[in-house]
């Protein structure tokens, strides 16, 4: 079994980051008060895991399936996404008693003629809710989107991608790779999924710079330009420390900042401050 799927949340309390999602669906569980909700954010942040786990714990079902006193289903939209599918079987499930939640994965896939039909759906008032999880929410009609609760997904902050790493470990019971930490941060690697598969490839043998390069975004704009950002606003939070009145050492900004003790040594070289020769720091 991959590291991902051994390590897919079973509980609001698995789910490393996401606190507004998750304040929002204990919300939702505690008041036993689901509504229609549009979860949208970059592939691999939790989205569909979130929903599982909101979806298990309003209906009080742990296995997937609709029976007489209500339950849930999982879709895959590319396969589930089509008017046929829908006006049959979906409309047919929503007519059975007790509270009901569908999980459409993948949303941006369902036809435009079937998010119209949905639209219907939607409206009925009674115990039937939908989730729809997807990368790409401005696919999604607008009328749709009017009618759900949109909780957004975030990449992880270094803090968490620590305790990620640090977790996976633990149930692996071995240590993370020496200098693999450090080069997810160099990196602002911030997508779980992704930093689980670089550690397992990590771990299997592949070099930590090349098994962290294979689960970068791809070469869009987008990803540059966000990457870039992350870099300037860590060089910002580096030059505040490294100039403020009370300097903490390399290593301890390196912590603070969450990044490689080498990087805070090279921005102390571009302000021209004093810098220990060069060497291999370790975190």
């Amino acid at each position: 079994m991959a590291l991902r799927d051994l390590l897919r949340p079973k509980a609001l309390s698995d789910l490393i980051g996401q606190e507004n999602a998750k304040r929002i669906v204990r919300k939702m569980i505690e008041d036993k008060a689901p509504g229609h909700l549009l979860l949208f954010g970059e592939s691999g942040t939790g989205k569909t895991s979130l929903a599982l786990i909101a979806a298990r714990e309003i209906t009080g079902e742990q296995d997937e399936g609709m029976f007489g006193w209500g339950g849930w289903k999982h879709l895959n939209s590319s396969e589930s996404g089509n008017k046929d599918f829908i006006a049959g079987t979906v409309t047919n499930f929503a007519q059975y008693a007790g509270l009901k939640i569908f999980i459409f994965d993948e949303a941006h896939t369902i036809t435009r003629d079937s998010q119209t039909l949905l639209l219907n759906l939607l409206e009925r008032t009674g115990d039937t809710f939908y989730f729809f999880c997807t990368t790409q929410p401005q696919k999604l009609i607008y009328e749709l989107r009017t009618r759900c609760r949109k909780i957004k997904f975030e990449w992880l902050t270094p803090k968490e991608r620590v305790e990620l790493i640090q977790r996976a470990s633990c149930k692996l019971g071995i240590e993370p790779p020496s200098g693999f930490i450090e080069e997810i941060h160099r990196r602002a690697l911030g997508n779980p999924r992704a930093v689980l598969n670089a550690l397992e490839s990590a771990i299997e043998g592949v070099p930590i710079v090349e098994a962290v390069d294979l689960e970068m975004p791809d070469g869009s704009s987008k990803p540059r330009r966000e990457t870039r950002s992350n870099r300037e606003r860590q060089r910002d939070r580096i030059t505040k420390l490294v100039q403020g009145k009370d300097s903490p050492s390399v290593r301890r900004i390196a912590s603070q900042v969450g990044c490689s003790p080498e990087t805070v040594q090279r921005q102390k070289e571009r302000l021209g401050l004093k810098a220990a020769p060069r060497r291999r720091l370790s975190s």
